[in-house]
């Protein structure tokens, strides 16, 4: 799962293909959820001026509305900040960067237990997104907001790497203190692998 806008997710064997993620390649702005079927399940639609918005077409009475609305942003009790989305079978809570996951999903109120998360990147195994057995009822929304937080993380850590690139340009301009002072390549380096 090293892309989120063109993948396949495989359930043990690569034969068993669970999900596939496609994104039109004209625009680059329209990117499909399909099961293993092919059939399309969620559509996540970018838009450069209006929100980004998500739809379901085979779940009857649940209308297209805006990721934001889907997948929000809240804080927990203990002050940390989560997104949230309401599926049909409960409130699923993800964190970001804890319990040494990159994203981690709870079932609310359980917030002690994840139900599924993210494994690392390494040089012998791809991303995998690792799915509790008591997942399976959320499954699809588990899987849609999983592309859409990694596909936002993967842009800020991006933006991120840019401003360290062009600031290292600057950088070259300045005196040795000042350099001393300014974000730091290594640092911007150190980021992007977490």
């Amino acid at each position: 799962m090293n892309s989120m806008r063109s993948t396949t997710l495989f359930q043990g064997s690569r034969s068993n293909i669970v999900y596939t993620v496609r994104t039109d390649t004209k625009t680059g702005k329209r990117t499909e959820l399909c099961n293993g079927q092919g059939n399309v399940i969620a559509v996540w639609t970018r838009r450069d001026i209006l929100p980004d918005t998500i739809s379901w077409p085979q779940r009857e009475g649940m209308p297209s509305m805006t990721v934001n609305k889907w997948l929000w942003k809240t804080q927990l009790p203990d002050k940390a900040q989560v997104h949230a989305v309401e599926s049909p079978h409960g409130k699923l809570v993800w964190r970001t960067e804890t319990t040494g996951h990159r994203h981690a999903v709870y079932l609310s109120p359980r917030l002690s237990r994840p139900i599924a998360y993210f494994t690392p990147k390494t040089e012998a195994t791809s991303l995998a997104l690792v799915l509790d057995s008591s997942a399976e009822p959320t499954r699809d929304d588990i899987v849609l907001s999983a592309l859409i937080l990694e596909h936002r993380l993967r842009t800020a850590y991006n933006a991120i790497s840019a401003v360290g690139a062009q600031s290292s340009h600057s950088k070259s301009q300045c005196s040795h203190s000042r350099r001393q002072s300014r974000s730091d390549p290594e640092r911007t380096r150190l980021i992007q692998t977490h």
